[in-house]
């Protein structure tokens, strides 16, 4: 009864039709099952992704500035600005740029000592010895 279907070139040629309908047929009906297409959108970022996307790297930037002044100046930066300052200048929305700026200038106003300055890669940072810290330690230079 079947002889025909795998004995034949008429058999071959049907074979080969059926794999070329069922094969992407079979795959379509898998990627509209599977979830992954309706989940999928296209390319482009709406303006809600990229704000968003926009607040995370300034929130990061913030983060970044805030680590490196406490790890470079952190006996002068806890005394210049607080931590709520700090909180509230963020939650403002500034960005990383004016947020260093904000915390140099605190420093700067901030009284104590000039004992030099330090050369991270990017600027120049003067170091200062804060009134407050004075009475307990000395440095010779």
């Amino acid at each position: 009864m079947y002889a025909w279907l795998f004995g034949s070139f008429a058999g071959w040629l049907f074979r080969c039709i059926i794999y070329a309908i069922t094969i992407p047929l079979f795959a379509l009906i898998r990627i509209f099952t599977s979830g992954d297409f309706a989940s999928r959108k296209s390319g482009k970022l709406t303006k809600a992704q990229l704000s968003e996307a926009e607040e995370k790297r300034r929130m990061a930037g913030c983060q970044d500035i805030v680590l490196e002044f406490a790890e470079c100046l952190g006996f002068i930066g806890r005394e210049a600005i607080s931590r709520s300052e700090l909180e509230t200048l963020i939650d403002s929305g500034i960005s990383p740029q004016d947020l260093a700026q904000a915390i140099r200038d605190r420093i700067d106003d901030f009284p104590g000592v000039m004992l030099g300055h330090m050369q991270p890669p990017n600027e120049s940072i003067p170091i200062k010895l804060p009134h407050t810290l004075r009475d307990r330690h000395m440095y010779i230079i």
